[in-house]
């Protein structure tokens, strides 16, 4: 194992923690114990050795909709300004306007809440993928957890679960 530390923040964050109101990743809902580490060690071999940054596009009250997280997960980790990754403005507006509208009309808590929220979910991957195109191939784009976006002939695609990590874990 090359990055151990990874492996325990992964192992107590994305296998154990339950965060009362955010259901974990439901990838790694049937993973038995005795395969964790092969699945840890996948995630070593197929992108921690492959990538430099993991970016997840995703919502929360008042972020950039932006994310830096160690490793692919469900995680919001740590909020970024788009502009670091050198995004162009067009895209940079693009998130801020989807995020104003999360800001503005996800409330649900109240009786009067007006969030479209398969609107916004549409939304969000047509951002992520716009923010695949002007990212560096060392740079790792998600938008749903472990669904790589990545370029193929010149198309941003939403790859599906890797099939070793489907079989690992019966998704």
């Amino acid at each position: 194992m090359k990055y151990p530390h990874l492996y325990k923040d992964w192992h107590d964050y994305d296998l154990l923690y339950q965060f009362p109101q955010i259901e974990r990743i439901q990838l790694w809902k049937k993973l038995r114990v005795e395969d964790e580490e092969r699945a840890w060690l996948f995630i070593e071999e197929h992108y921690l050795d492959k990538y430099s940054k993991f970016v997840k596009i995703d919502l929360d009250y008042s972020s950039t909709g932006i994310w830096e997280n160690p490793f692919p997960s469900n995680r919001a980790d740590i909020n970024i300004n788009p502009t670091s990754l050198g995004l162009p403005e067009e895209v940079c507006k693009d998130l801020e306007e989807w995020q104003d509208y999360f800001d503005l009309h996800s409330r649900p808590w109240d009786a009067d809440e007006s969030c479209d929220y398969e609107k916004l979910d549409k939304w969000g991957l047509i951002i992520a993928k716009k923010v695949k195109l002007f990212t560096q191939p060392n740079v790792y784009v998600e938008y749903h957890p472990f669904r790589e976006l990545a370029i193929i002939r010149n198309e941003v695609v939403e790859l599906d679960v890797p099939e070793f990590l489907k079989i690992l874990t019966n998704f």
